[in-house]
């Protein structure tokens, strides 16, 4: 048999063979790109099941820092509570509550609103990327002493509309940049460690108030018994 020859009845235009090529390369491209998409995704759900499991509070707010630094393979991260505005501070301020393989501990450190980035992002509700925390200039004054923090991504915990947290992670100076496929990973995990913590506190409420009634119920049993003995030996 002799050879097959194909032929077209479009002319190959000039150039066009690069285009097969570059199309191909863009195909591999978007099967690395979804592939990368799906591990995450894969990994922000076995996640999000950790974090669901019933801890104290202070366990919980722990582990859910722990998680999303591993999410983002980020070295360390931070976890701020929102306090809301009191008579004496008529302003939102935020509490770190985690502290996470940080050089120092700044656990109840205060932050005012638009202060550092937690305190920008609880006030704004919106994440916020930094590419180098050590030059940016809304750091915290807090933080101005450590040299340790360069990239840091951090994003609101919202519950019902509300800013109730903030989370942040970061990697050391001249790591690399959080891009935005991140935030929105750490975003969607912040959602719902948000969830998670309302339902803890909720929780804890509500055995509080179950103690005090058992409380309140045992006391008022003593009582009764020791009224009716005090009745039993009046004459």
């Amino acid at each position: 048999m002799g050879d097959v020859v194909v032929q077209s009845s479009t002319p190959l235009q000039p150039g066009a063979e690069h285009g097969g090529v570059e199309q191909g390369m863009q195909d591999t491209g978007d099967a690395q790109g979804l592939r990368r998409r799906a591990d995450a995704l894969n990994a922000l759900q076995a996640t999000v099941l950790d974090i669901t499991v019933r801890r104290d509070l202070p366990s919980l707010l722990e582990t859910i820092v722990e998680r999303a630094t591993q999410l983002l393979d980020a070295p360390g991260g931070g976890l701020y509570l929102v306090e809301p505005p009191t008579g004496q501070v008529p302003s939102v301020q935020v509490r770190c509550v985690v502290s996470y393989n940080t050089p120092h501990d700044y656990r109840d450190i205060l932050l005012p609103c638009d202060s550092g980035a937690a305190g920008r992002v609880a006030c704004t509700g919106e994440p916020l990327i930094v590419d180098d925390y050590a030059t940016w200039d809304g750091r915290a004054s807090a933080f101005d002493e450590d040299a340790a923090f360069g990239p840091v991504l951090a994003v609101p915990m919202v519950w019902q509309e509300q800013v109730v947290g903030v989370i942040d992670v970061f990697r050391g100076p001249g790591g690399q940049g959080f891009d935005s496929e991140e935030c929105d990973l750490l975003r969607l995990f912040a959602d719902h460690a948000a969830i998670a913590v309302e339902n803890t506190r909720l929780y804890d409420q509500a055995q509080a108030e179950l103690s005090e009634r058992r409380r309140l119920e045992q006391q008022g049993e003593e009582r009764s018994v020791y009224l009716e003995r005090l009745i039993a030996c009046t004459p």
